[in-house]
């Protein structure tokens, strides 16, 4: 009850649906404890301070309901939902709200643990953790990267099916989650493919024939359609967000003209050696690890600056994002790709690569927006809690979704330019190497 969505009834009056301050309740419910001992709380004691006397029930719950929060079952939920916020061994969240409020649990003092590294010290060892995963994959290209990526994309499915579930009523069924991440694995095996037309169109009829499917007959208890325009239009952009956007990483690896002969420097060769990490001599290698390190050290950059200069906020869908935190983030980024040019030897033109770093930060900037609107409408902190430090894939990921297109057609359109790469060359491996 207390984890997703709560009804407070306020004085026998209407009830709301939604998450109040844990924090709140803890300390309300602890002060009924000192104050009245084992007294069974009144109705509406700690919703009275949690939401405003304003507020409406929603009209999408059944009168039953509002009905029955108003009476016996009102207190029933509020005593529910303090005892909840109290109690220790339940998620992080909890734990907070509970020894934050008042810093004693049952008459029992809490002391915060002591961690051996501090939360930008675990995002930094969670990093270098993936990057070894990944990195390697990227550098070989070919199968290993595809695979990899899918994987990515299974976990992605997955976390983006829990958004859907806690947004969409009803919430979409298990089995459509696989139909997406299936769907989206057979996106990127046509890239892989070389099939660049038509892939996006005929997922997306797939995904929607699969909803009717599985979700059409469903029967619902208030005798409501089980599949609405939000059930529609999630689906496509499911298919478009977790499939048909990555693919382009795809895509880009898969550029196949070969480097210049003096390329890359001796320095990433005996660092690559060192590490013992393959190397591919094509444009799709530099371009892909040069686009992967722009996003990284745009992350890297916009974090520690934000932290350490931000005042101002950027925009309301993510309130910890500042202007401030934003320029650096470009900055780092712009620096990173004008490094890469230097290390890889190419392009070769310090105009060109910085051009390409700005906009590979601005889409990724997009991509990390559109996830915290996601999250905001979901109500969830992150999506997952897979990767210490960063959250779930989809927080770690969400900046490399619309990065991928930018950075593919800014280099394709280049290739064009010079004369580099005929109308339908897209290749894997570069001939001669």
């Amino acid at each position: 009850i207390y984890r997703e969505t709560l009804l407070f009834p306020i004085h026998g009056g209407p009830a709301v649906m939604q998450k109040p301050s844990l924090a709140t309740a803890a300390a309300e419910f602890r002060r009924h404890r000192e104050t009245s001992g084992d007294t069974p709380i009144p109705a509406g004691a700690v919703a009275s301070s949690c939401i405003p006397a304003t507020a409406s029930f929603p009209s999408r719950l059944p009168s039953q309901a509002a009905s029955w929060c108003t009476g016996r079952g009102g207190e029933i939920l509020c005593c529910l939902a303090a005892a909840a916020a109290c109690r220790p061994a339940r998620p992080r969240l909890l734990r907070a709200a509970a020894t934050g409020a008042a810093g004693t649990t049952s008459g029992q003092t809490h002391i915060g643990r002591k961690t051996l590294l501090p939360k930008w010290g675990v995002r930094v060892l969670a990093g270098f953790v993936l990057g070894e995963i990944m990195g390697p994959a990227t550098f070989a290209g070919g199968w290993p990267f595809l695979i990899a990526y899918t994987a990515v994309v299974y976990l992605i499915s997955v976390e983006y099916s829990r958004l859907l579930a806690q947004v969409l009523v009803p919430p979409p069924v298990r089995a459509q989650r696989w139909a997406l991440f299936l769907v989206s694995a057979g996106i990127l095996m046509a890239a892989h493919c070389r099939v660049l037309t038509g892939i996006f169109e005929c997922a997306a009829v797939t995904l929607l024939v699969m909803l009717l499917v599985l979700q059409g007959n469903t029967k619902m208890p208030d005798g409501s359609v089980p599949i609405s325009f939000s059930h529609i239009a999630s689906q496509v952009f499911g298919v478009f967000y977790v499939g048909y956007l990555p693919s382009f990483w795809i895509r880009l690896r898969a550029m196949g003209p070969g480097l210049p002969c003096d390329a890359p420097s001796g320095f990433l060769i005996g660092l690559l050696r060192a590490i013992r990490w393959p190397l591919e001599r094509t444009v799709g290698c530099c371009v892909t690890v040069t686009c992967v390190l722009c996003i990284i050290a745009a992350d890297s950059c916009a974090y520690f600056g934000g932290r350490a200069w931000g005042r101002h906020p950027l925009i309301v869908v993510s309130p910890k994002k500042t202007r401030e935190g934003a320029w650096c983030g470009m900055a780092g980024s712009v620096g990173m790709a004008l490094l890469c040019d230097k290390a890889w030897g190419y392009p070769g033109n310090l105009l060109l690569a910085g051009t390409v770093g700005a906009f590979v930060f601005c889409a990724s900037l997009l991509g990390d927006l559109v996830v915290s609107a996601m999250k905001r409408d979901a109500r969830v902190k992150d999506s997952g809690s897979l990767i210490p430090g960063h959250g779930g894939i989809l927080d770690r990921f969400d900046s490399y979704f619309f990065a991928a297109p930018i950075a593919y057609f800014c280099w394709y359109a280049y290739l064009k330019h010079v004369g580099c790469l005929p109308a339908s060359a897209i290749r894997f491996k570069a001939s001669g190497l």
